[in-house]
């Protein structure tokens, strides 16, 4: 993830292209822009620099969402920006204070800088609560996979600070978590600090594939028993007063929505 001054540097590095294609006429635009990111005004470069072809509606109509963000989000220079693409990319900005202090700037980017950031910020919360959902909707089902790994010789699943296996909603999601257990456990790590384990740039070429390599194997829950209780049947009261008969700790029994998903991890409730 890049911060607010790392972007800044490398969308500034766009500046050049953008203006030439702001002053073409070609309806055709052959870029180096990345099209997806364009269309949420977004300045960035594609992945390798590949080129992309994008129409000139489609740029104008990216520049317009650009410079909306920069106005918004900018600092006063950019509340006066012109809607033309050409002069808003003619305005330049430089800062007093900070790391880039005294560096000339497009007013632009400098202005999306922020908006950058949290566009990004928000796009990686929605993948993360997609993902966390996808994983209750599996243990809910019974689907949810669950991986087993070695420690001190003796075969073992592996498990959250609760010691509950850990449960994930596909089985490479779940080698994934064996891996990085496995991470934590040679580098003296907790689970949450080992977030990095598959970076092969900070860990060593290949380690990703190794760490993989030395999971033992996954299994499926299965479909949880009927004669077990409905969670839609009961009363919020009800599911919190089941988790804290079951052990829940306090902060989960606190309320029912936490109560219920503690359950289903459990396998106590369908």
């Amino acid at each position: 993830m890049q911060t607010k001054q790392q972007y800044v540097e490398t969308a500034q590095e766009l500046v050049t292209e953008l203006k030439k294609i702001a002053a073409g006429k070609k309806h055709t635009i052959e870029t180096t822009l990345d099209p997806k990111m364009l269309a949420q005004g977004r300045i960035r470069p594609s992945k390798d620099s590949k080129m992309s072809t994008i129409t000139r509606q489609e740029f104008n109509d990216g520049m317009a969402l650009a410079i909306k963000n920069a106005k918004e989000n900018g600092p006063k220079v950019c509340r006066d920006l012109p809607s033309n693409p050409k002069a808003a990319l003619s305005v330049n900005y430089t800062p007093s204070q900070g790391n880039h202090a005294g560096q000339t700037f497009c007013a632009v980017i400098w202005g999306l800088k922020s908006t950058e950031y949290l566009l990004g910020r928000q796009a990686r919360g929605a993948r993360g609560a997609n993902y966390f959902a996808t994983i209750e909707a599996a243990v809910k089902n019974g689907t949810a996979f669950f991986v087993q790994i070695v420690v001190d010789g003796k075969i073992v699943d592996v498990v959250d600070e609760e010691g509950t296996p850990r449960p994930s909603a596909t089985e490479a999601q779940a080698v994934n978590v064996g891996a990085r257990q496995i991470f934590a456990n040679e580098n003296n790590l907790t689970f949450k600090a080992a977030r990095n384990w598959y970076n092969d740039d900070i860990n060593g070429k290949g380690t990703k594939a190794e760490l993989k390599s030395k999971v033992v194997g996954t299994y499926q829950s299965g479909n949880a028993p009927q004669d077990r209780p409905l969670v839609e049947n009961m009363t919020s009261q009800q599911i919190i007063k089941m988790a804290k008969t079951n052990g829940a700790p306090t902060e989960i029994a606190r309320s029912a929505p936490t109560a219920t998903l503690w359950l289903f991890r459990k396998n106590l409730v369908v």
